[in-house]
C-alpha cells in the first residue's frame, strides 16, 4: 500500500470512527435520559404505593368501626333498620374498596419491580456504552497518530523528491 492509499485509508477510518463516536455519545445520552425517567417513575411508584397502603389502611380502621357500631347496634337494637342497611351498605362498600387497594397495591408492585429492573439494565447499557466509548476514542487516537506519521513521510518524501528534481546546487553563503 503506497503511502498516499494508506492516507486515504486512515482517513477514511478517522471519519468512521469519529461517526461511531457522536453516534455512541448520543445512544449515551438517550440511555441516561431513560435512567433519570425510570428513575422518576420509581419514585412515583413508591409515593403512589405508600399512599395506596395509606388509603387501605384508613378503609380498614372505618370498616372496623362501622362494623363496632353495627354490633353494638344490634345489640341495642335501638337504632333503625334504615341506619342497619346504611352501616351495612357502607361496611360493604369499604371492603370492596380496601380489595381495589390491594389490587392497585399489587399492580404498583408489578410496575416497581418491572421499573427497577429496567433501570438495571439500562444502567448496564450505559456502562457498555461509556467502555465502548473508551475502546473508539483510542482507536481515533491511533488513527490520529498513524495519520500523522503517515503525513510526515509523505511530505519528507516530498521534500526528497523536489530535492532530487531541482538540479541547481545548493545555494553558499
Amino acid at each position: 500500500m503506497s503511502e498516499s492509499e494508506k492516507e486515504k485509508y486512515l482517513e477514511e477510518k478517522e471519519a468512521k470512527l469519529e461517526e461511531e463516536l457522536q453516534m455512541n455519545e448520543r445512544e449515551l445520552q438517550h440511555t441516561q435520559q431513560a435512567i433519570n425517567t425510570l428513575t422518576e417513575q420509581k419514585t412515583d411508584l413508591k409515593k403512589q404505593r405508600e399512599t395506596l397502603i395509606s388509603q387501605r389502611q384508613e378503609d380498614m380502621a372505618s370498616k372496623a368501626r362501622n362494623e363496632k357500631k353495627l354490633k353494638d347496634t344490634k345489640m341495642k337494637d335501638t337504632l333503625g333498620e334504615r341506619k342497619k342497611k346504611k352501616l351495612e351498605t357502607t361496611i360493604k362498600a369499604l371492603k370492596k374498596r380496601s380489595e381495589e387497594h390491594d389490587e392497585l397495591i399489587k399492580n404498583t408492585e408489578k410496575l416497581l419491580e418491572t421499573t427497577e429492573e429496567l433501570i438495571i439494565k439500562m444502567t448496564e447499557r450505559k456502562a457498555k456504552l461509556e467502555r465502548d466509548k473508551e475502546q473508539t476514542q483510542k482507536h481515533l487516537e491511533e488513527t490520529k497518530r498513524q495519520r500523522e506519521e503517515n503525513q510526515k513521510t509523505l511530505q519528507s518524501e516530498k521534500q526528497e523528491t523536489e530535492e532530487r528534481n531541482d538540479p541547481s546546487p545548493p545555494e553558499t553563503v
